[in-house]
């Protein structure tokens, strides 16, 4: 279920194909969250959305 998703980008390593031979940096994460929506046919915001509120249900913030 989307609620219990936590996403990361593999920094400093293995940037999206888009930016293949440079760093991978964590404002990266957008193109996994972009993915999962393509995947389970969501909403790139909705996805946005829950990912956000998943981070701040995971770090107490």
């Amino acid at each position: 279920p989307l609620d219990r998703i936590m996403v990361e980008t593999d920094s400093p390593y293995v940037a999206p194909a888009a930016h293949r031979g440079t760093r991978n940096e964590p404002l990266y994460v957008e193109f996994v969250a972009r993915k999962i929506a393509e995947i389970k046919k969501l909403s790139e915001e909705g996805v946005f959305r829950q990912l956000v509120r998943n981070t701040k249900d995971c770090f107490k913030v």
